[in-house]
């Protein structure tokens, strides 16, 4: 969003940051309307990014986590685990992930003394 100034206002400016505005003009021409509109589309393109990157890699955490309690490992062979899957399967660690979210309520209790994971081993 870019809000078109006839004069400066930095109440406005201010209230407007606060709303999520990602940038403004004051009496520009066309030229600079242009360019203030592609460093927004660029910004914002940048902010869904990483958006996106940090729900992905909270999932993965999640899957992580579930996969740590089952097979009782550190958070380093939970990862490993998930990775190694992808890997052998072709698919995309993220999927591996929400499959593991999608699908653990459906899997048996953990054994009260289970084995730990080992590399190695098949896994998932």
């Amino acid at each position: 969003m870019i809000a078109l100034l006839h004069g400066d206002d930095a109440v406005f400016v201010r209230e407007a940051a606060n709303r999520g505005i990602f940038a403004y003009i004051t009496n520009g021409d066309a030229e600079e309307f242009q360019s203030s509109i592609d460093i927004v589309l660029r910004r914002y393109a940048d902010y869904h990014n990483l958006e996106g990157a940090f729900g992905r890699r909270a999932v993965i955490e999640r899957a992580k986590g579930i996969l740590m309690e089952r097979h009782s490992v550190s958070d380093q062979q939970g990862f490993e685990l998930l990775r190694s899957h992808s890997q052998r399967t072709g698919r995309k660690l993220y999927d591996i992930a929400t499959a593991v979210l999608d699908s653990h309520l459906l899997l048996a209790p953990r054994p009260a003394k289970a084995e730990a994971y080992e590399p190695g081993q098949p896994a998932l």
